[in-house]
């Protein structure tokens, strides 16, 4: 998204895009299975065959599951700064506003203006 304005050289928006995309074919499946498991535990709810133990493991799955998805989301953001230079990171973090000593003056990108200085206290 943001592409522009770090300025990525051919090379590093190559190895981002091949990073998204292995993040990507992890994360589908992952979050298929996600839903899936939600939908049979609401649905071992609904057809009142939820047992102590049956929960217990649905929630243990669930909860699996959500940990690896989780995990190839963030590794992804993990392994994003060895292919940028420090100033392009420097560069990203105040587009996102991390690192302001004050929130109110620095909306991150993405962020509702209005729901952010509401949620830090702006007003």
């Amino acid at each position: 998204q943001m592409k522009e304005h770090i300025s990525l050289t051919g090379e590093q928006e190559a190895k981002i895009q091949a990073l998204f995309a292995t993040m990507k074919e992890k994360a589908i499946p992952l979050g298929n299975e996600l839903i899936a498991l939600e939908k049979n535990l609401n649905d071992s709810f609904a057809d009142r065959t939820i047992t102590d133990e049956l929960l217990y493991q649905q929630l243990d799955a669930i909860a699996n599951v959500r940990k690896e998805l989780r995990y190839a989301h963030l590794v992804t953001h993990l392994m994003t700064p060895t292919i940028l230079s420090p100033q392009q990171i420097e560069k990203y973090n105040q587009l996102r506003g991390y690192g302001s000593d004050d929130p109110c003056e620095n909306i991150p990108a993405g962020h509702n203006a209005e729901m952010w200085k509401k949620h830090n206290g702006c007003e």
